[in-house]
């Protein structure tokens, strides 16, 4: 009964964090009990109330309430669909760090990145390197970029190329 009680245990384990519950799924877990670290492997889902994201495998750092997963990642929170390879997510400070082949679809916003930031209490992303946003016909392309997810206003800090689609021009 003991071993029975452990294997379910291992299939699905639920961290209690101020304010954000989170449950992380995986095929395989590894247990840290010394660093307080869980490692899942294979199929990860995590889940907190608003948000899903899945992976190929994951680092949970219960002492910073701090998760590192990477391969296939898929993160979905509210309106935003982010894929990339890497992803770290502060559960405490509420920030979202994507990188390596970063995808992002909200709403008619369109972004393609190498690194991008995401503070979820303010609502704004920094997207770092060479980027390509697409909204309703525009591309806008260059590095270092602002949104304002509430807003959908952007705003560049370097050399920047856009590109209006006729429509807009009406």
């Amino acid at each position: 009964m003991k071993k029975l009680v452990m294997v379910i245990f291992l299939l699905n384990i639920v961290f209690a964090v101020p304010g954000n519950k989170i449950s992380i799924d995986a095929d395989t877990f590894e247990v840290d009990m010394k660093q307080n670290l869980v490692k899942g492997m294979g199929n990860v889902v995590i889940k907190r109330t608003d948000m899903v994201i899945n992976g190929d495998t994951t680092v949970y750092d219960q002492n910073k309430s701090n998760i590192e997963i990477s391969g296939n990642i898929k993160l979905n929170y509210q309106r935003i669909n982010l894929t990339c390879e890497r992803l770290n997510f502060d559960n405490v400070k509420n920030i979202i760090t994507g990188y390596d082949r970063v995808k992002i679809v909200y709403d008619d916003l369109n972004v393609v990145t190498e690194k991008i930031v995401i503070d979820l209490n303010t609502n704004i992303a920094n997207l770092y390197s060479d980027t390509k946003i697409k909204s309703k016909g525009h591309l806008i392309e260059g590095k270092n970029f602002s949104i304002d997810l509430k807003t959908k206003r952007v705003k560049s800090i370097n050399k920047t190329h856009v590109i209006l689609s006729e429509d807009s021009m009406k």
